[in-house]
């Protein structure tokens, strides 16, 4: 009888427990991620090009991810943009990148106070493996 006992609350806690990380984990309870642009980098020097008009009201990231095993990769970086203080006065910055997927960067605003901001950025695969490179949007600011 006792084990009965044991057996059963075991296999409450177990059921309880599943419940209880699939309500966590299910799709609904997940933010989604919004792809604004993304490319495909398939093996040893395959280059692609991202570029977007993006919103300064809100947080955008880059996304390198490997699909199979991790690689290393490089790019290169442009961003354009015009001011609301009524001059309309623009600005443009660029710079490099390089690191190793998976890889993860929030792109920081260049400027405040922007009317417009465009993003462009080139990437090269140094491995043999896949690469997915993405932008996108992380919400409001």
């Amino acid at each position: 009888m006792r084990r009965r006992r044991l057996a059963w609350a075991c296999s409450w806690l177990l059921g309880s427990t599943l419940l209880a990380l699939l309500g966590v984990a299910h799709p609904s309870h997940a933010q989604p991620v919004t792809v604004i642009a993304e490319q495909w980098l398939q093996g040893y020097n395959s280059n692609g090009f991202l570029s977007a008009s993006l919103d300064p009201a809100r947080r955008y990231g880059l996304q390198v991810l490997p699909i199979g095993e991790s690689a290393s990769f490089r790019g290169t970086y442009s961003q354009n943009w015009f001011l609301r203080d009524g001059s309309r006065r623009a600005g443009s910055s660029d710079g490099t990148l390089h690191g190793r997927a998976p890889w993860e960067q929030e792109l920081p605003l260049p400027a405040p106070g922007l009317a417009q901001w465009t993003f462009a950025a080139g990437f090269w695969n140094e491995g043999n493996g896949t690469l997915l490179v993405r932008l996108i949007d992380l919400g409001p600011r």
